[in-house]
């Protein structure tokens, strides 16, 4: 509290306000360098609307779409206002170097694999000092970064209005609105959301200072003014209107006792009257007809479409509101990009504490005494303008039967969001510490939002780092595959080389440039089975999106972890192999070709490596005809199981059972043999086990494989009694194991003797 005193003594409280602000505006302005051009969620969208009003001087025909890039969504059917603005300080800028994105087709993917990235970002293009399109891009995200600077003051305004002898907790809720990192983060670049945040900011002080002072003619103009700004800044402006109302309620019961309950209505009417005046001067005015025909006619159909499913509220999917609900909290707070970024788990376990912190200081505050009070009735207006900021946005995605509330759409209420949440902690302890708690929040939010820039969003799309040479050359598994002499693939990891069906591995490849490339290629990399069908892959730009083959030069060396999900439907436990392959993602799919030594085409893709593909769950064997052989100390036959009495001409089933009594860096043949008494061999079947598709070196201690085997019998097999010899060897040698029976005698031949067949 005396740090915090002394503090306010040396700068007084329109100081600190003062100091906030310049904060706000310069973290602001530090987000908007950092951020590359388009990772706001549709800023490309955004952009394009505020260019066409610069260069065409009209807004959008109906029907109209300005963005045709595949992924990203057209904004032109948003209400003009804030393109405007951006049209207003953009229009000296020379753009006619048609900048546009180049998008990276894996971002939209939903699985994040294929990056975070929406657009490939070229260094030379973006880099300061901007130019062109790219000086636009920025001048107009300053637009933005200002309209939040004039939320952050308003939130200011109304704590004074609210708790006019308590100026920490004005103070104390513009700092926390002012160092939210989704509210910088929505405040930095091109997009509505920030001007529908800053009108309803001012709204929401219009009408908190009405209920506080009385109202004044120039507030209730003023007012009128906000919400039709507020319609023509974005629909979730539309939350406010149940607070104006409200709050219109509340300034008629209260000045009717002074002034009479006709003057009150006429004070509020003309509040209404203004707005219908306005609407019907919008459909009047001829060159107004067009803004009217695109944006509020849609608007008022939106309406008449929301009320027409009230009556059928018990038939929408209620179910789906707790999912959405935490989305919306996560991206509420901290939820970058695309809303594909997002921070560490401890910041949503802070924020979510602050929240439960503060609801717990409001239920104390409200139920002080005295039982009503002027704050008090001003402290439900700011919870009724949360909730209906959150019911608005609700409604919406349960009509559309989605749980994906954006929290981007709620920040309308941050105002009070803030002044509700730093009201409750200034309730939970002493009020000589009341200072330093606020002081403390403060801090905290600020030290959040200076480090959130280069922990979270900047490293997202930062390219991999190069490598040197000496490096990759000591890689355990070096490839050197030329694609089309445009890339090398220096070599490979796969880790321990192990999988479960149903999950991913971590496929890690060394790539080296060749020689530079315009075009950008796809990197595939597959896992296929012992059959080479694929059982699972990824298509992505390199580097996640942000090293795209375009930036490559001459001689840049990477590496890059590729995680591959395994398809539960692949034959497990198998051997599974890497497949890799560079393409183009259009229509045409151009290929880089394996070249060999010569330079002539081998084919599409690579195929190495040796991995190991489990089954979802070890399989537990029922062995028929149980028995014990060891076989060299490595493997062990406990078990066969055999089809009944067979003719000539026919195949003889086998089932061979084997256990791996150690680990094995070796790939066995396993033998089967049909011999008469005299041991002369009739027939005969040699393969590695499972016909080749799960090879011993892939075997853990103490596995069970069950190995089958089709042997057929010789069309001239006379009658008689036959015997099943079995054993493995190794084919380099053709040395085979040796065999031992249950009492360690060694066994003739080196092979197990299985139960007689008749064959008749």
């Amino acid at each position: 509290m005396r740090r915090w005193g002394k503090l306010q003594a040396a700068f007084g409280t329109h100081q600190l306000m003062i100091l906030i602000l310049v904060a706000h505006f310069t973290l602001g302005a530090l987000y908007s360098v950092i951020i590359p051009l388009w990772e706001g969620h549709d800023e490309w969208a955004h952009y394009r609307y505020i260019q066409h009003l610069v260069v065409e001087r009209t807004l959008p025909q109906p029907g109209q779409q300005l963005v045709a890039e595949q992924g990203m969504l057209d904004e032109s059917f948003q209400p003009p206002l804030y393109y405007v603005l951006g049209a207003l300080a953009t229009c000296w800028i020379d753009t006619s170097d048609g900048l546009r994105p180049v998008v990276n087709p894996y971002a939209f993917t939903g699985t994040g694999e294929g990056g975070v990235n929406v657009a490939v970002h070229d260094p030379e293009v973006e880099h300061f000092p901007y130019r062109g399109t790219v000086l636009a891009v920025h001048v107009a995200r300053l637009v933005s970064v200002l309209l939040g600077t004039a939320a952050v003051w308003a939130t200011y305004l109304t704590g004074r209005l609210i708790f006019p002898h308590r100026p920490e907790i004005a103070l104390g809720a513009m700092a926390f609105n002012a160092f939210a990192p989704q509210f910088l983060f929505i405040g930095s670049i091109v997009n509505n959301d920030i001007l529908a945040v800053t009108v309803s900011s001012f709204v929401l002080l219009l009408i908190v200072r009405a209920v506080a002072r009385g109202p004044r003619p120039l507030d209730l103009f003023l007012l009128a003014l906000g919400v039709g700004l507020g319609i023509a800044s974005k629909y979730t402006t539309l939350a406010l209107v149940p607070v104006v109302v409200t709050g219109g309620a509340i300034v008629i019961a209260r000045e009717s006792k002074a002034k009479g309950l006709l003057a009150s209505l006429l004070d509020w009417g003309s509040v209404a009257g203004t707005l219908i005046v306005g609407w019907w001067l919008l459909t009047r005015i001829p060159w107004m007809e067009q803004l009217a025909a695109r944006y509020f006619w849609p608007l008022q159909g939106y309406l008449l479409g929301v009320g027409r499913h009230l009556p059928h509220l018990d038939e929408l999917p209620w179910h789906l509101i707790p999912g959405a609900l935490r989305y919306g909290f996560y991206t509420f707070w901290a939820s970058f990009g695309w809303g594909n970024v997002g921070a560490e788990v401890w910041v949503y376990w802070f924020f979510g504490f602050l929240s439960l912190a503060g609801a717990l200081g409001l239920t104390v505050f409200m139920f002080r005494r005295p039982a009503v009070s002027l704050a008090k009735i001003l402290v439900c207006l700011l919870a009724l303008d949360l909730l209906c900021a959150i019911a608005l946005p609700t409604y919406r995605e349960l009509l559309m039967h989605r749980a994906l509330i954006k929290g981007r759409y709620v920040l309308v209420a941050m105002p009070a969001v803030s002044l509700l949440l730093i009201l409750g902690l200034t309730q939970l302890g002493p009020k000589h510490s009341t200072r330093a708690l606020v002081a403390a929040v403060s801090v905290g939010m600020f030290a959040l939002a200076l480090i959130t820039p280069f922990r979270y969003i900047r490293p997202a799309y930062a390219p991999p780092p190069l490598l040197p040479l000496a490096d990759v050359q000591r890689l355990p598994n070096p490839l050197h595959i030329n694609f089309g002499n445009r890339a090398e693939l220096l070599g490979y990891d796969v880790g321990q080389g192990r999988v479960r069906a149903g999950q991913a591995i971590a496929i890690t490849l060394y790539w080296r440039c060749l020689s530079e490339m315009e075009r950008n290629y796809t990197v595939a990399v597959k896992v296929l089975g012992p059959d080479y069908e694929e059982y699972g892959g990824v298509n992505i730009y390199p580097g996640r999106g942000n090293f795209a083959t375009s930036l490559w030069r001459a001689g840049d060396i990477f590496g890059e972890t590729y995680w591959v999900p395994v398809s539960p439907n692949a034959p497990a436990p198998c051997l599974g192999r890497v497949s890799v392959a560079l393409f183009t993602a259009d229509l045409a799919q151009e290929h880089l070709y394996v070249l060999d030594a010569e330079g002539n085409p081998t084919g599409r893709n690579a195929i190495f490596g040796r991995l190991k593909i489990k089954p979802e769950k070890q399989p537990e064997y029922a062995v028929g005809r149980p028995l014990h052989f060891e076989l060299g100390g490595e493997v062990a036959l406990v078990g066969y199981e055999m089809d009944g009495i067979k003719e000539q001409g026919e195949t003889l089933s086998l089932r061979l059972y084997w256990q791996a009594l150690s680990k094995m860096d070796r790939d066995y043949t396993v033998f089967v043999h049909l011999t008469d008494k005299e041991g002369q061999i009739l027939a005969q079947w040699d393969s590695q086990p499972c016909g080749g598709a799960y090879p011993t070196s892939l075997w853990d201690r103490g596995e069970v494989v069950k190995d089958e085997h089709e042997l057929p019998l010789p069309a001239d097999m006379p009658a008689g009694e036959y015997q099943i010899a079995v054993g493995m060897y190794l084919l380099e040698t053709m040395q085979r194991l040796p065999v031992f029976d249950g009492d360690g005698g060694r066994l003739p031949n080196d092979q197990a003797t299985l139960d007689a067949i008749i064959s008749q």
